[in-house]
């Protein structure tokens, strides 16, 4: 795990990102043609959602404890 806030920050979006785009919504025409509907998955899966959130939940509390001595 790096502790560099900007490559964190683009490495969760891109595991946050695997969720929303599954499935259907794995094309990218889908995303271009809807804009940001691909990425609302609170609204599109109760499964999908409660699995992106314990991830990144999981990758917060990781990035907190091996990168932020400061705030444990």
């Amino acid at each position: 795990m790096t502790c560099s806030m900007s490559e964190f920050g683009r490495n969760l979006h891109a595991i946050q990102d695997s969720f929303a785009h599954s499935g259907q919504y794995s094309s990218p025409k889908f995303h271009y043609f809807t804009l940001v509907a691909a990425d609302v998955t609170a609204k599109r899966n109760d499964v999908l959602t409660d699995a992106a959130k314990s991830a990144t939940a999981t990758l917060l509390k990781q990035y907190k404890q091996n990168c932020l001595k400061c705030c444990n």
